[in-house]
């Protein structure tokens, strides 16, 4: 610690020296004492553990480090799973420092598994902050459960999130994402294009996705995880069935041709 030693000066103005080396002295130890908060409060941070849990279904591969980076800022990152079903494990699998929990095809099978997940780690573990990557509403009462056990709950959303999830969330961020106007535009003409030369006769989401490879467009330019996600955002511009996935009904004819010269246009 520094600090002055206050003697007696006999000379004139000897009081105000003493004065200014007692000011500094205060200065030195104020400075120490907002060091010490200021270690504290990154001591804390460092020791607090964070717990990742991403929807693979709905959330991209490549949002995965701004989801890790913004968990980073909370603590201790000690444990990411990622949770998606068979149809959309091909992506994750080559992402690494991830656990991958892979899912039959079932309805909800990924979701159901992550909740589960998430409140045994919460019940049996000191971790205390949970990060939620998804936009999915059906996690809003995981997050208030999490909460009610005094777990702090970070959501993140590329897309659009419900505001039932983020208003159950200690907090809400959106990470920046997606095209841009002119590139979603040149996107939807590209998949008019593949649709339209069956307008109102559905294809198969393998087939569609490998005709718009063909074009070099694939699920990693996507603003979601996955073609039947995208389009299901869609569904003034595409209608998804059993089969696979087809132009909306009303666009037909002249209007599937106003539609592709001009895919920004909206329903005609």
């Amino acid at each position: 610690m520094s600090a002055f030693v206050v003697t007696r000066v006999n000379c004139r103005g000897a009081g105000y020296i003493n004065a200014v080396k007692l000011s500094w002295l205060g200065h030195d130890l104020a400075a120490m004492r907002r060091d010490g908060d200021c270690m504290n409060m990154l001591n804390q941070i460092h020791s607090t553990r964070v717990a990742v849990f991403v929807d693979g279904d709905n959330v991209p591969p490549k949002l995965i480090d701004p989801v890790l980076e913004r968990a980073k800022h909370l603590g201790r990152v000690d444990a990411v799973r990622v949770y998606a079903d068979e149809c959309h494990v091909d992506g994750w699998c080559k992402t690494p420092g991830i656990t991958l929990a892979p899912m039959a095809s079932s309805k909800n099978a990924s979701d159901i598994a992550l909740c589960l997940d998430a409140l045994e780690l919460a019940l049996s573990s000191d971790i205390a902050t949970f990060v939620i990557a998804s936009a999915d509403q059906g996690f809003a009462h995981l997050a208030q459960r999490l909460r009610t056990h005094g777990k702090w709950v970070l959501g993140v959303s590329g897309g659009k999130p419900s505001d039932f999830f983020q208003n159950s969330c200690s907090e809400f961020h959106r990470l920046p994402m997606g095209p841009n106007e002119a590139a979603l535009d040149a996107l939807h003409s590209k998949i008019a294009g593949v649709l339209g030369q069956t307008p109102t006769k559905p294809i198969s989401l393998a087939h569609f996705g490998h005709e718009m490879y063909q074009l070099g467009v694939t699920t990693s330019d996507l603003p979601n995880a996955n073609w039947r996600s995208f389009l299901a955002g869609h569904a003034d511009r595409y209608t998804l069935c059993p089969v696979g996935v087809r132009l909306s009904g009303d666009l037909t004819g002249q209007q599937w041709l106003n539609r592709r010269a001009n895919p920004s246009a909206g329903r005609q």
